[in-house]
């Protein structure tokens, strides 16, 4: 009889750990996504990267990439990926946040960039690097990582609205907030305490990481502003390029609010509402005049001033104005580059 009992209960409480398992399985299936957004404490739009880049936070997939038509190569986005293999193809590299991200927005202006260049320059390879959120701390990572493979013949970024509202941590711009969450939940589950059956189930899963983490440093603080971290960022990137034999150009973008620019009605209503936008003066004042002594850097915040109401935001833009910038640099790289961009002259052996 007691042995009866206990099959019943037993039953039961297998039905109630099924019903749980169940519910957890639903859960997790139709409300994940909410629950990491309530608990993103940097922007929700990183959550459209599910791929993860140890070295940059986040990144661009092959799945998400593909799903949408692109042609998707080793992490980039290319164009012209048909002269991947063509020797004499020009090779150019493009770095930059959500503006240039052709992911983020299918009228990203490197489109119309890359049919520019193949028509001028015939055969051209463009590998669009830009990813959603990234400043120019995440830019250089990048390309000092990926240069070799990428073999440039010019490197170009495009930035200047991220370097005030980017997501790394303010006393460590080299390091993402995005990064230093993974962390943080990787140290919380090393620690060992009660409920100790969920800390033994976790070290029998992970037998090699039972220890404790104490955890995290991510380096001295920087006390630099905002602009001279974007110069310094831009002017190891040049070195990098001419390192490799590669041409460099910088683009600082135009931003709502910045610059001659005459806002309608709705914009002057996102700028006034918007942090970001007022904080933006900050460090585009100084950028604008540090692009004025290099050649090497040019400023295209008046890019828009012919055009009225593009401003999706602070720095997203309508199609038309898209089109638009991809014409404006365009122009500047066909009109500096076009005598040297097949000379390569490596100087690292």
């Amino acid at each position: 009889m007691k042995f009866k009992v206990l099959l019943i209960n037993l039953g039961v409480f297998l039905i109630l750990l099924a019903g749980l398992e169940f519910i957890s399985f639903w859960l997790v299936k139709n409300h994940l996504q909410k629950f990491a957004q309530a608990d993103n404490q940097i922007a929700p739009q990183f959550n459209l990267y599910p791929t993860i880049d140890p070295l940059l936070g986040w990144t661009i997939g092959r799945k998400q990439a593909e799903d949408l038509g692109l042609s998707y190569v080793d992490g980039y986005v290319v164009y012209g990926s048909q002269h991947l293999q063509n020797p004499d193809a020009i090779r150019v590299a493009v770095f930059g946040g959500s503006t240039s991200d052709t992911v983020f927005s299918q009228n990203t202006w490197v489109k119309g960039f890359h049919e520019a260049l193949n028509k001028a320059w015939g055969p051209t390879v463009v590998f669009n690097g830009a990813v959603g959120g990234y400043n120019s701390h995440q830019e250089l990572l990048k390309v000092v990582r990926d240069i070799e493979y990428l073999h440039p013949n010019l490197i170009l970024t495009y930035n200047g609205a991220n370097e005030l509202q980017g997501s790394q941590l303010p006393e460590q711009p080299m390091v993402t907030t995005y990064e230093h969450q993974i962390y943080a939940k990787f140290i919380r589950a090393s620690q060992v305490g009660f409920p100790y059956l969920v800390s033994l189930v976790k070290a029998v899963k992970s037998p090699h990481f039972t220890a404790a983490i104490e955890g995290q440093f991510a380096g001295p603080t920087n006390p630099a502003l905002s602009h001279e971290l974007w110069l310094k960022n831009i002017s190891l990137i040049k070195a990098t390029a001419e390192m490799f034999g590669a041409q460099f150009h910088g683009i600082l973008q135009p931003v709502l609010g910045i610059g001659g620019y005459q806002l309608s009605q709705r914009e002057e209503k996102i700028r006034t509402t918007n942090e970001f936008s007022q904080r933006n003066p900050a460090f585009y004042s100084r950028a604008i005049e540090i692009t004025k002594s290099r050649p090497y850097l040019t400023d295209l915040t008046e890019a828009l001033n012919s055009l009225a109401d593009v401003y999706i935001d602070d720095c997203h833009l309508i199609k038309e104005a898209d089109a638009l910038m991809a014409k404006k640099v365009s122009e500047v790289i066909l009109r500096t580059y076009t005598d040297t961009i097949r000379n390569k002259r490596e100087t690292i052996h």
